[in-house]
C-alpha cells in the first residue's frame, strides 16, 4: 500500500503542475489526505489572469515582442503555485482543440482563443467550446476554414472536427468529411480580425452529414454542424475516454468508457462531473495509475524549474518538445515513450545542471531522503536510492551535496513519470 505522501503527490503530479518544493509533507504536516487534495483540486478556482501584452487582433503586424510574450506567458503561469486543475485541463484542451502560433494569425488571436474559449470551457461545456473555436479567428486560418468556398470547400477542418475534436477514427465517412466542409464554407477573417460571413461563398442547398440533412447557407449553418458531431453516438466515449487517458494513463475498459460516456451525455456535455469522476474513483490513486505514463516536458519542466527557484524562458519548451501556442500538428501531443528517450533525456540533464550551476537556487537538503521529500518523490528504487547515496558521499560541502542531489533527482527514471 502506497503511502499518504506517495499518493498525495501522484494528484498533484495529475491535477496540477506540482508537486511544489516541500508541498507534500507540509500537506501532510496539516493532516489532509489524497482524497482531501482531490477534492480542494476540484474546487479551486482559477487564477486571476493578466494578459500577455500581444498587440490587437486587426491592428496589422504585431510587435515583434508579442510572439515571445504569448508563450512566455504560459511559461510562466505554469510555475505559480496556485496554479492547479484549470490550467491543467486547458492545456489538455489546448492538445486537443489545437491552433498553432505559426499558422493561425497572429498571437492576439491564440490569446483570444485561450483566454475567451479554452480557459473559460476547461472545466465547462464541450459543445459550447467547440462551437466558440469553429468560428474562431485562429482556427479558421490554421484549419483553412477561411475564404473556404461552398462549390469547392477546403475539407481540413471538418476532417479534424469529426476524427480528432468529436468522435474518432472510424465514425464517419468520406461524404461525412465533404458535407461537412461544404456546410462550414463562406467565413472569412478580416484584415481586422473581425468574422464575416459571405454568402456568395457559401453552399446553398441540402447536405447529409452524419445521418442529418442540413440546410446550408446561413449564419448558423455551422451550429447544426457542431451539433451533428456532438451528439452523435460516438463523441461521449471518445471524449471521456481521452479524458481518462489524460488523468490516468491509461484507456478506460470498455465497462468504464460506457459508464464516463453516460455521465458526460446524461450531464449535456459538461467536462466537469466526469473529471470529478475520473479522479474520485479510487481506480485514480491505484498502482496501475501511478507512475504510468511519461511526465509531459511541461509538467517535468514546470516541477524541476521551481526546485531549482530559476526563470527560463519558453524557448527551453521549446527546445524540450513541448512550446505553448506550438502543438506539432492538429492530433497536438501524444502520450507517448518518446519523451523518455535519450535525446530528450539529455536535454533534461542539460538543463537540470544549468539550472543548479545558475547561482539562482539556495538548497537545505543535502541528504538524499529529503531531497527526494523536497522535491515530491516517494515511490523510490533502491537502485535510485543508491545512486544518489554514492553520487554525494565524496562531496563535503552541504550546498554543493543539495544541488547535485537535486540534479540527479530531476533526471531519475522515477521523476520522468507522472
Amino acid at each position: 500500500m502506497a503511502s499518504n505522501e506517495a499518493l498525495i503527490a501522484h494528484v498533484l503530479r495529475r491535477l496540477t503542475y506540482g508537486p511544489q518544493p516541500g508541498q507534500v509533507d507540509e500537506l501532510v504536516v496539516a493532516g489532509r489526505t489524497p482524497t482531501d487534495v482531490i477534492e480542494e483540486e476540484l474546487a479551486r478556482p482559477d487564477l486571476p489572469v493578466d494578459p500577455p501584452y500581444v498587440g490587437d487582433v486587426g491592428a496589422g503586424e504585431p510587435p515583434p515582442s508579442a510572439y515571445d510574450n504569448l508563450p512566455n506567458w504560459w511559461t510562466r503561469r505554469i510555475l505559480e503555485p496556485e496554479c492547479g486543475l484549470i490550467d491543467k485541463m486547458a492545456w489538455f484542451w489546448h492538445g486537443h482543440l489545437t491552433s498553432s502560433l505559426d499558422k493561425a494569425g497572429n498571437p492576439a488571436s491564440l490569446w483570444q482563443q485561450h483566454a475567451e474559449i479554452i480557459r473559460p470551457n476547461a472545466l465547462g461545456n464541450f459543445r459550447e467550446m467547440v462551437r466558440a473555436v469553429t468560428l474562431n479567428p485562429a482556427m479558421l486560418r490554421y484549419l483553412d476554414g477561411n475564404h473556404s468556398q461552398g462549390e469547392d470547400p477546403n475539407e481540413n477542418y471538418s476532417r479534424e472536427l469529426m476524427e480528432l475534436f468529436t468522435l474518432g477514427v472510424g465514425n464517419y465517412s468520406e461524404p461525412d468529411v465533404k458535407a461537412g466542409a461544404r456546410a462550414l464554407a463562406g467565413w472569412y477573417v478580416e484584415d481586422d480580425g473581425d468574422l464575416s460571413f459571405n454568402d456568395a461563398a457559401a453552399y446553398h442547398g441540402n447536405v447529409e452529414f452524419l445521418g442529418r440533412t442540413i440546410t446550408c447557407g446561413s449564419e448558423s449553418t455551422y451550429l447544426a454542424v457542431v451539433d451533428a458531431a456532438c451528439d452523435h453516438e460516438a463523441c461521449a466515449p471518445h471524449i471521456a475516454a481521452k479524458l481518462h487517458r489524460y488523468l490516468c494513463g491509461t484507456n478506460p475498459s470498455g465497462s468504464r468508457r460506457a459508464q464516463l460516456a453516460g455521465i458526460f451525455r446524461d450531464s449535456g456535455l459538461q467536462i466537469a462531473p466526469v473529471v470529478a469522476e475520473i479522479v474520485r474513483d479510487p481506480s485514480f490513486l491505484a498502482d496501475e495509475h501511478r507512475l504510468n505514463r511519461p511526465r509531459f516536458p511541461v509538467e517535468w519542466f514546470a516541477a524541476a524549474v521551481n526546485l531549482f527557484g530559476v526563470q527560463p524562458e519558453w524557448a527551453v519548451l521549446h527546445e524540450l518538445g513541448q512550446a505553448p501556442f506550438y502543438p506539432p500538428n492538429p492530433a497536438g501531443w501524444p502520450i507517448s515513450d518518446k519523451w523518455l528517450a535519450t535525446g530528450p533525456a539529455t536535454l533534461r540533464m542539460a538543463y537540470a545542471i544549468d539550472w543548479a550551476t545558475s547561482g539562482a537556487a539556495s538548497v537545505q537538503h543535502p541528504d538524499p531522503e529529503d531531497a527526494l521529500a523536497y522535491a515530491g518523490v516517494y515511490e523510490v528504487t533502491d537502485s535510485t536510492r543508491l545512486a544518489l547515496l554514492e553520487a554525494v558521499a565524496p562531496v563535503p560541502d552541504d550546498q554543493t551535496r543539495a544541488l547535485l542531489l537535486l540534479t540527479l533527482i530531476v533526471n531519475s527514471p522515477e521523476y520522468g513519470l507522472c
